[in-house]
């Protein structure tokens, strides 16, 4: 009979999520120091969430190409991070460091792209929940070509710090 002619394989693979945040004494708004400069750290957090060891895509770790006027960016550290082989479950978080400066009269010229932009962030309103990338020190992470291989979507691969206007409490 054709009772016993059914067979059945399940596919084992991984699947990875990679989530972006403020790392661990990270304040969400700061100051510059007396130079002007500031340092800003960011996490990013890889989860495998399949059910087999894999190894997840590249990283790339980026600031906005569209930063409030006065803002440069001097270094991210690391820029890149390779893809490392995580076990099902399990997560591996990174730190990245980025060092820049703000010209406070070039800020001061136009306040609304320079000072109060600064000074807002915005990590929602964007297209697929990412932010305004014209607000604050906004930083962002992509896995792979595009994110195609982030599970969890890309709503929550950024992060924002803002700048707080010299002479103004945090």
């Amino acid at each position: 009979g054709i009772g016993n002619n059914d067979a059945c394989v399940s596919v084992a693979k991984p699947g990875f999520k990679v989530e972006k945040g403020l790392a661990e004494g990270q304040a969400g708004q700061i100051e510059l120091d007396e130079n002007d400069e500031f340092e800003v750290k960011y996490l990013i957090t890889v989860t495998n969430t399949g059910n087999v060891a894999g190894t997840f895509e590249d990283l790339s770790d980026e600031m906005s190409d569209e930063l409030p006027a006065g803002a440069s960016v001097e270094s991210v550290t690391p820029s890149t991070i390779k893809g490392e082989e995580l076990a099902p479950g399990e997560s591996k978080d990174y730190t990245v460091t980025v060092k820049g400066a703000v010209d406070p009269k070039v800020a001061a010229e136009d306040d609304n792209a320079g000072w109060k932009a600064l000074g807002t962030c915005d990590t929602t309103s964007g297209v697929d929940g990412q932010g305004d990338k014209t607000k604050g020190l906004y930083n962002q992470v992509i896995m792979g070509v595009d994110n195609a291989s982030d599970g969890d979507g890309i709503g929550n691969n950024d992060a924002c710090v803002s700048v707080a206007k010299p002479g103004f409490k945090v």
